[in-house]
């Protein structure tokens, strides 16, 4: 685990600074908007994997829709219906660990699959694979344009959740090192009053015109 960590962390290009906390009691896939602190966890599934048996590992991710912010990010193992271990030739019959690992937890920071056959993030392993370890271009160009190198660091602030978001259609405090691009609401009412007129404009001159 802490291997496929490392490896997305580049400070030459990027301000993405990972750490590995170690074991948790949590056992809870998702956000939980109700308590303090979400911790981003890895479960072994060595029974009753709910999804594809095909699928190795699954990322879920919750974000805000509209600023992509990142609430919580859990990886599931299916180690129902594949066997795991860490491998030292492409013979060995089993899927390599850090090599799963490396991947879902680009997904963690809120990389999509690549189209790159090349790169970590591509969709597909087998067996025996072990490439997806290390990040291609593709990967790098990704975290360097996400995670841009800043002297500004994030961090997380334990009474961020305090007031949950039921909703979750509220961003980042305010203090966080997030841009908050919201519209005032003021300004936006504004903005739709406008918009409202010059909407009745429009329809009464196409009206006019068609009645002539």
């Amino acid at each position: 685990v802490q291997k496929s960590v490392q490896a997305w962390i580049h400070p030459e290009i990027s301000s993405l600074q990972p750490h590995f906390s170690g074991l948790t009691n949590e056992d809870r896939i998702g956000y939980n908007p109700y308590i303090s602190d979400n911790a981003n966890i890895i479960v072994f599934r060595d029974e009753n994997w709910q999804d594809s048996r095909s699928m190795m590992a699954l990322t879920t991710v919750t974000h805000h829709n509209g600023t992509g912010y990142i609430y919580d990010a859990d990886i599931e193992i299916n180690t129902t219906h594949w066997n795991f271990g860490i491998v030292e030739t492409p013979e060995d019959d089993f899927v390599d660990l850090e090599n799963t690992l490396t991947h879902e937890i680009g997904h963690v920071f809120g990389l999509a699959h690549s189209g790159d056959v090349d790169a970590t993030m591509f969709a597909f392993a087998a067996e025996g694979m072990t490439n997806l370890r290390t990040l291609e271009q593709d990967d790098l160009d990704a975290i360097a344009n996400i995670y841009p190198p800043s002297s500004q660091i994030c961090s997380f602030k334990n009474d961020y959740f305090e007031r949950p978001p039921y909703e979750m259609n509220e961003g980042p405090a305010p203090d966080s090192c997030s841009t908050n691009t919201r519209v005032p609401s003021d300004i936006f009412h504004i903005y739709l009053w406008l918009a409202a007129l010059g909407i009745l404009y429009f329809r009464r001159k196409w009206i006019s015109q068609f009645k002539a």
